[in-house]
């Protein structure tokens, strides 16, 4: 059988396994580069290139930074803040709008299901204090912390532009990402679309809930009942600020500043954290999430098979088919962004974010469209899964906390979903500018 066709088949086998949903994630991505080597298609060294990838390596000092984040008192204040906030004039349009910038903030700094599992305390007690329904704030706030991640040029993003030039060099594109071009063209997208769910969209979160809401705050406390906002003493709880707000900071500063490689800025607060005492090093360890280390790194080679092999011309003709031969900005765009917001929504959400990125940069290739614009509209498409649990830890988390029935869960997504795909096909042909 042809290689190019052979590895089709290989990309269709991983995108029903992953849509099936009966094996772990990383244990099928971990299985793509054996695939790739049996077969012949690639060599060991370009099967395994993304486990030395730089992009993949960097999530394991900021897993650990998350870890350092939950045993300080930050969420603690964090949520004192917030209950202030909703007792005072507009509270719930505030407290919409500070979950919003709460999910934006933890989502990029660590991963979506992390800033969903700490917001869900902080979400009971705000609507507690508010007339503010819970399970609306739950689901609004797991949406957000979905589709806004790798938005700000802080922590995981920084490691994501790396990942994103590592599938354009696999490619073998010419273009590559400057560490704000992210920043550029998903930001206002994302901004404009939490606006209008703030202002507008918010409404549609308040269903008539047909079940009990099934979640109980819980409180840490001592013996007396008093709620404790740390197990830390107070100098290793301010320590534990400094290393995660002052390692968000170095990786910033250090990467636009000086020529030491990024990975290294992130390891080193994560290191001390470690030896400090603050976290212990099987905390470290049960930080990491290891199905989105395995799944980034092992659907890597899916791009390099697909160009080394000739697969992207195949691609690229069914994107033109699809398209009726209209191979403009706007069409293409629209397609490499309908496909992944629908496949999304039936499985994991990095897993289709990580396969249309590979498949936009082929298809841009082919059709002489930057390829940068692609991956972005499959990145922000691709994690928009809100509509289905299914999709993602964080939705699973949101919808088994809420009490939803599947059509509400839905039905909650649906003008988010559609005020997405406007948003953005308003911005790409102003953002295609910048990148020009």
């Amino acid at each position: 059988m042809p290689q190019d066709i052979l590895t089709l088949l290989i990309l269709l086998l991983v995108i029903v396994t992953f849509a099936s949903g009966k094996f772990r994630f990383g244990q099928v991505a971990i299985c793509i580069p054996v695939i790739f080597m049996l077969t012949g298609i690639l060599t060991s060294a370009e099967a395994w290139a993304g486990f030395s990838n730089t992009g993949v390596i960097i999530f394991v000092p900021l897993f650990t930074l998350g870890a350092i984040l939950r045993k300080s008192s930050c969420l603690y204040h964090l949520k004192n803040f917030v209950r202030k906030l909703g007792r005072s004039r507009g509270g719930e349009i505030k407290i919409f709008a500070i979950f919003a910038l709460i999910a934006i903030l933890l989502t990029n700094f660590m991963n979506a299901t992390a800033a969903v599992t700490m917001m869900i305390p902080l979400i009971a007690a705000a609507s507690k204090e508010v007339n503010v329904d819970r399970r609306a704030l739950n689901k609004f706030s797991s949406d957000i912390a979905s589709t806004t991640r790798f938005v700000l040029p802080l922590g995981s993003t920084l490691g994501q532009y790396l990942t994103y030039n590592a599938i354009l060099e696999a490619a073998g594109a010419e273009q590559r990402f400057g560490i704000f071009d992210v920043l550029i063209m998903k930001t206002p997208i994302c901004l404009a679309w939490i606006l209008v769910l703030i202002f507008v969209g918010r409404k549609f979160y308040k269903l008539n809930f047909k079940n009990s809401d099934p979640y109980e705050l819980e409180v840490l406390s001592d013996e007396s009942g008093n709620e404790l906002p740390t197990t830390l003493s107070p100098a290793k709880d301010k320590l534990a600020y400094v290393l995660f707000f002052g390692g968000m900071l170095l990786m910033v500063a250090g990467t636009m500043t000086t020529s030491i490689p990024i990975i290294i800025w992130a390891f080193l607060p994560a290191i001390i954290g470690v030896y400090a005492g603050i976290i212990t090093y099987k905390d470290a360890i049960n930080a990491m999430d290891w199905d989105t280390i395995l799944l980034v790194a092992g659907t890597m080679p899916l791009t390099t098979a697909i160009t080394k092999t000739g697969a992207d011309a195949y691609i690229a003709g069914a994107c033109k088919a699809l398209l009726f031969g209209n191979t403009s900005l706007i069409a293409v765009g629209a397609v490499m962004f309908l496909m992944p917001l629908i496949v999304t929504q039936f499985m994991s959400d990095t897993a289709t974010a990580n396969i249309f990125q590979a498949l936009g940069v082929a298809i841009g290739i082919q059709v002489g469209i930057d390829p940068r614009i692609l991956i972005c509209a499959a990145n922000i498409a691709g994690l928009a899964s809100m509509a289905t649990p299914m999709a993602s830890g964080q939705a699973a988390l949101s919808y088994n906390t809420g009490g939803y029935t599947m059509g509400e869960y839905c039905k909650t997504s649906l003008i988010s979903l559609f005020a997405l795909f406007v948003i953005y096909m308003l911005w790409m042909p102003i953002a295609a500018g910048f990148f020009a």
